[in-house]
């Protein structure tokens, strides 16, 4: 009997500790690119006039950009990014001129308010 006891204190402690890690890892979490637009692998048409990156927390917009390069790797200029003002997790970036047609890489990197930073990039086709 001492032993059945012993076993099942032993797994209660293992289900509390697993239980425990899964309430503890959101707090862990980096801001991840839940949607974007335009989107990954979209040709739009027409052309954007902005980038809108949402994350799946809330970002420091002093720390997250994008940047934004179109045909033969040409820097595209952008306007100065701000995040919605109802929505820290969304970085709206305005596009400073009019999109030619062709393939575009949107880069992107995010720092959330918990100070983890996160990168990455996507492409999308704009046509007229």
């Amino acid at each position: 009997m001492r032993k059945l006891n012993r076993t099942f204190d032993f797994r209660m402690r293992a289900v509390v500790a697993l239980l425990s890690l899964g309430l503890v890892s959101p707090a862990l979490a980096h801001a991840r690119l839940v949607f974007a637009a335009p989107a990954e692998n979209a040709t739009v048409t027409p052309a954007p006039t902005e980038l809108r990156l949402k994350f799946s927390e809330g970002v420091e917009l002093k720390f997250t950009k994008a940047r934004l390069t179109g045909p033969q790797m040409k820097v595209i200029e952008i306007g100065a990014a701000r995040l919605d003002p109802d929505d820290n997790s969304l970085l709206i970036v305005p596009i400073a001129a009019p999109l030619p047609d062709g393939k575009y890489t949107v880069d992107w990197q995010a720092v959330s308010s918990d100070g983890h930073k996160t990168n990455g990039a996507y492409v999308f086709d704009s046509m007229k």
